[in-house]
């Protein structure tokens, strides 16, 4: 069983690397000058040069593999982990983001390469709302921890609370994933990123909200 995990990092470590070589095959192609930023409207605001381009996917590949690699191990010092083994719900979580984190790294050097043809404003929002979707489809299965989901005082004192804002959670971040890849697709840039500031904000404030509610609730139950 060891080794099977330790070649299951192994294969997700070399995925995580797969953009670098991606940049090495077109690097030639892209031009001295590539777009760095956009605007809400989707037009480029900030150029750089190739080396500003690297140094940005070296970092982002280098932050990729690096939570990786916490988030598979973050078990081992999380005062909680003697509650519940949530070691697989967090090993699937980290996959999750690390696969986000090098489809974005990806898109990024594609838009580089395309010489700022809006690849990137199309693909980053819809990516957003798959990631923040996966992560409610496992919501519901994380056990009280301290580095992943929501942790209020009410949630992490009260395994009941955390159990049932997570199941509130899971459904309300997983249709928010699936409303904002959606709307990407078929809405203006700027129409979808205002609509999606205002869907995560909901997707915090609900379940936050819905722990504090069970929180009085058993309060007044015991008085």
């Amino acid at each position: 069983m060891g080794n099977v995990r330790l070649f299951k990092h192994v294969a997700v470590s070399m995925v995580i690397l797969l953009p670098l070589v991606y940049l090495w095959i077109v690097w030639n192609d892209i031009a001295d000058t590539v777009p760095m930023h956009y605007n809400i409207h989707g037009e480029i605001d900030r150029y750089g040069d190739k080396a500003e381009m690297l140094t940005a996917i070296l970092t982002l590949t280098g932050v990729n593999l690096g939570t990786y690699l916490l988030m598979v191990n973050i078990h081992k010092i999380d005062p909680k982990r003697a509650r519940g083994g949530h070691k697989g719900s967090m090993e699937k979580l980290a996959l999750g983001v690390s696969l986000f984190l090098t489809a974005l790294t990806s898109v990024i050097i594609a838009d580089a390469k395309a010489g700022g043809g809006n690849i990137g404003e199309k693909a980053i929002i819809p990516l957003v709302g798959l990631l923040l979707a996966f992560i409610g489809n496992y919501m519901h299965n994380l056990k009280p921890n301290y580095f992943a989901g929501i942790r209020t005082p009410w949630t992490l004192h009260d395994e009941d609370n955390w159990k049932q804002t997570h199941q509130l959670a899971s459904h309300v971040w997983f249709g928010g994933g699936l409303t904002i890849f959606i709307l990407a697709l078929v809405c203006k840039p700027e129409v979808t990123a205002i609509v999606m500031m205002c869907i995560v904000a909901l997707m915090v404030v609900i379940p936050i909200s819905y722990s504090f509610i069970l929180f009085r609730k058993a309060k007044n139950q015991n008085q």
